[in-house]
């Protein structure tokens, strides 16, 4: 069942008439970062990692950065602490000076990826991932919905322009019952536009993942048919774990449209380059800009 409370829609209730307190224009552009899977990063180039994320801090405010999003496969090694520790560093530059702001410099999510699970490429036990990004970390953060009962699935909700969003993070190949409680979310916030980051949901092909390495999980395929497209409100879907790069636009049940992005960078140089996927919306004139860029570099595609 969904974590969900009455305390808690009261609190998410009082945080959005805060954000709309502050009269942002419906023109005003802004951006989400989607952090393709790290694992190289974690294992050889921990500068290369910190850099990504001190470039968003760094730039939250003078590009209106207003959530991150990383895909999963976050460490190479699950079991090495010393991975773990580059990782949650990256992380912690988004968070500021948690005492003087609570909510942290940008709103972020961190999915699961099959290399984070204590086993790799199966669902046998989580402690490492839970220990650095289950919900202890988010402690304190408005923007923080809850998880799942192993908090391996995850929702948050942020503001962009005069909207506010849902997004839900899902785990690697999510189960049946990882898609019950993100149906529950969905239901629970149903008024609001959803975007869902999984680690592998569209494959080099730019089609939905057929691939299936746990005997109890969901592939792309049946994502998509189980929660994506029954759920209008879901528009957006990000995702990595195939080496590539991909977009695609489906058709939901309802005739929707759903942008649906793939991007892994870790086949390049990964140790020198560190690119990440900026996706800015721009309100005034309806369209979404998928741009990539190096910090390290300094470097646009």
């Amino acid at each position: 069942m969904a974590r969900v409370n009455q305390k808690r829609r009261n609190r998410f209730n009082r945080r959005i008439e805060r954000l709309e307190d502050r009269q942002l224009l419906a023109a005003d552009a802004f951006k989400i970062v989607q952090i393709p899977d790290t694992q190289s990063l974690a294992e050889s180039s921990p500068a290369t990692f910190s850099e990504q994320f001190q470039w968003v801090a760094n730039n939250a405010v003078s590009d209106n950065i207003v959530f991150l999003s990383h895909v999963g496969d976050v460490v190479e090694n699950s079991e090495s602490d010393q991975e773990w520790q580059v990782a949650t560093a990256a992380l912690d530059l988004l968070d500021g000076d948690l005492t003087a702001n609570p909510d942290g410099l940008v709103p972020y999510s961190v999915a699961i990826g099959n290399h984070d699970y204590d086993d790799d490429n199966t669902h046998n036990g989580a402690s490492q991932f839970t220990r650095y990004f289950g919900e202890s970390r988010y402690e304190g953060r408005s923007w923080y919905g809850g998880s799942s009962t192993d908090e391996l699935n995850q929702f948050q909700i942020f503001s962009g322009g005069d909207q506010t969003f849902l997004h839900l993070t899902l785990e690697w190949e999510p189960r049946d019952s990882a898609l019950s409680w993100a149906q529950d979310i969905l239901d629970a916030y149903a008024d609001l536009p959803a975007i869902i980051t999984t680690h592998a949901y569209i494959d080099e092909t730019g089609g939905h993942s057929t691939q299936q390495l746990t005997a109890d999980g969901n592939t792309g395929v049946e994502v998509f048919q189980q929660l994506v497209s029954p759920n209008p409100q879901v528009f957006m879907v990000l995702g990595g774990h195939f080496g590539s790069e991909r977009h695609q636009v489906s058709t939901n049940s309802a005739g929707s449209e759903v942008i649906e992005v793939l991007a892994n960078y870790q086949n390049r140089a990964i140790g020198e380059d560190g690119f990440l996927r900026l996706i800015e919306f721009e309100p005034a004139v309806d369209v979404v800009n998928f741009t990539t860029y190096s910090p390290s570099l300094d470097q646009f595609e």
